[in-house]
């Protein structure tokens, strides 16, 4: 069978591709460059990796996995071994993931043959929304999971449409099913979708339940299709080695390495016995993306049932596009076809994805980071079903005032994404990176200048920048890069596990200028006899003054200071 083509014309392509990219890359270049101080946990892992051989956090001590999704640190790593620093091939890794987010909604999309205003639409929405800048940027692995995840979807999409257009090639010919017999369909497109998957798998854990439903369903679905034996062996073998296999291979490594079969951030993030206050501010979070970002285009599109509600489905329709196609477009499979195969293999993980995050403590959700990598999928949803809503026409009247208001609602939509993007995004980011740069980073500097190396540093809680430029091992009282801290204790084993190591040094992030405070442990820690022997060495703050009460205190233990005269209170 030929591949599938859809004519492009020169103002369609600029409505839905060039337009919507040049528009992400002004957007791009116009943000604020700025990192999220978690970034920095990851870059910290790939630079011991791409420097020392090990992808821990501490080098020489036991490893813990205390990132969330091994492929960017390892992209990050291999960008360090070809000269690019991690702070600087982060944002650039998210930008291009940005990209791609965007030309995969597009390109599903067409290949949907959805209506050009609709794939305009879609499109100018993703581009607009504020916290994909914010993300794109900020250093985590936010945008590349998305980017995976949407990719992931058109790989199903191609794979599932190849065998589906096979069979039906062999209808509008007109000789009806093949008969059974050995198959001649290439397996690629299963190919390709077992490689995305995999990539989605190690992007972030959560890939791991999208990987695994998809492959279910692909091969259930081709199942289904009556396959031929030899066909299905091979459909078994791609998976099997694209897929299967290397998961395997990567966990039984990982839990070997790392001693768990769950990355430490798990056990900070997921709530126990205390679950319902936290599970409350998760609830309350997901409610405010939903209001914030999907509540006017999901009015917009029910706007669009009106008139099947109001029983004008076939009265006064205008002439539908289905029929005027071309029997070669016929033939073509559309959206309909595998929008039921793709609810199932993306929505139900999507589904308990949610269910779990309802569950746990979403630390660091900064821009609605943890929900985010889904928008592009809800808007596929939504655009799939505009698509479908209006497929049967309506009234001439009624279809100009839906189509008004619906577009009414879009320009609602858009405009408070760009005033968001402009104001509170943009100057989140600005702001975030002024406290970074006038604070956390000059006290990881200092401490890399006055600790020798062989020391320990205890950062209290902002373990992220100070231990990526101190360069030193550390505890990391934030838990995500510690077993022990990880694991509910009480506080005297915490007090008591804050000394373990005779740190060198103690950062304490404080609310208040005078003294330390940042909650009930730091106060234990500082106020333990064994504090006696450190002396404050700096205090820093911000010229930001949505931080005005942000500072982080230095202090180094008498030794330290005692041999570096420069030390100044």
């Amino acid at each position: 069978m030929a591949p599938r083509v859809v004519p492009v014309t020169t103002r369609k392509l600029w409505a839905s591709r060039i337009a919507p990219t040049l528009l992400l890359l002004l957007g791009l270049a116009w943000f604020p460059k700025w990192t999220l101080d978690d970034a920095y946990i990851l870059m910290r892992y790939a630079r011991n990796l791409a420097d020392h051989g090990a992808l821990a956090f501490n080098v020489g001590s036991p490893p813990v996995e205390g990132y969330t999704g091994v492929l960017l640190p390892l992209l990050l790593a291999g960008s360090a071994r070809l000269g690019l620093s991690p702070p600087v091939a982060a944002p650039f890794i998210g930008a291009v993931s940005f990209v791609v987010t965007l030309l995969a909604l597009i390109t599903l999309l067409e290949r949907w043959r959805l209506r050009t205003p609709i794939v305009a639409a879609a499109a100018a929405l993703l581009v607009s929304y504020p916290i994909f800048y914010t993300h794109a940027l900020g250093g985590l692995e936010t945008m590349v999971f998305a980017a995976l995840l949407l990719g992931a979807v058109v790989a199903f999409d191609a794979a599932e449409s190849r065998s589906a257009s096979a069979i039906r090639d062999e209808y509008v010919s007109g000789h009806g099913p093949a008969e059974p017999g050995p198959s001649t369909k290439p397996m690629t497109p299963h190919v390709r979708l077992a490689v995305v998957l995999f990539l989605l798998a190690l992007a972030r854990p959560e890939g791991s339940l999208f990987a695994a439903t998809a492959m279910v369903v692909m091969i259930l679905l081709t199942a289904r299709r009556e396959e031929s034996r030899p066909a299905m062996g091979r459909l078994f073998l791609v998976y099997g080695l694209g897929l299967v296999l290397p998961l395997a291979v990567y966990h039984l490594a990982r839990w070997g390495y790392y001693g768990s079969l769950l990355p430490n951030p798990f056990y900070v993030k997921t709530i126990g016995l205390a679950g319902s206050v936290r599970g409350a501010s998760s609830a309350l979070d997901l409610f405010t993306f939903v209001r914030r970002f999907l509540a006017v285009p999901i009015l917009a599109v029910s706007l669009l049932a009106l008139p099947r509600l109001a029983g004008w489905r076939h009265a006064g329709s205008r002439p539908q596009r289905s029929e005027s196609l071309s029997r070669s477009e016929r033939a073509t499979p559309s959206m309909t076809d595998a929008s039921i195969p793709l609810l199932i293999a993306f929505g139900l993980p999507s589904l308990v994805t949610a269910v779990v995050y309802l569950g746990s403590n979403l630390t660091m959700n900064v821009s609605h980071r943890f929900f985010a990598p889904f928008l592009p999928l809800l808007l596929l949803g939504l655009a799939w079903l505009s698509s479908t809503l209006l497929a049967n026409g309506t009234p001439r009247r009624m279809g100009t005032w839906v189509s008004a208001g619906a577009l009414g609602l879009l320009l609602i939509q858009l405009a408070y994404n760009v005033r968001t993007l402009a104001t509170h995004e943009a100057d989140a980011a600005r702001a975030y990176r002024t406290l970074l740069e006038d604070e956390h980073i000059p006290a990881g500097q200092f401490l890399r200048r006055v600790v020798p190396e062989d020391e320990w540093i205890l950062v209290h809680i902002d373990a992220g920048a100070i231990p990526y430029y101190a360069e030193r091992a550390t505890i990391d009282f934030g838990g995500l890069n510690d077993r022990f801290l990880a694991r509910s204790h009480s506080l005297e084993e915490r007090v008591d596990y804050a000394y373990s190591e005779n740190p060198a040094a103690m950062v304490f992030t404080s609310y208040s200028w005078d003294h330390v405070d940042h909650g009930a442990e730091a106060t234990a820690i500082v106020s333990d006899p064994r504090f006696a022997r450190y002396r404050l060495a700096k205090k820093y703050r911000t010229s930001e003054t949505k931080f005005a009460s942000y500072f982080e205190f230095v202090f180094l233990r008498d030794d330290i200071r005692s041999a570096d005269e420069s030390i100044a209170n």
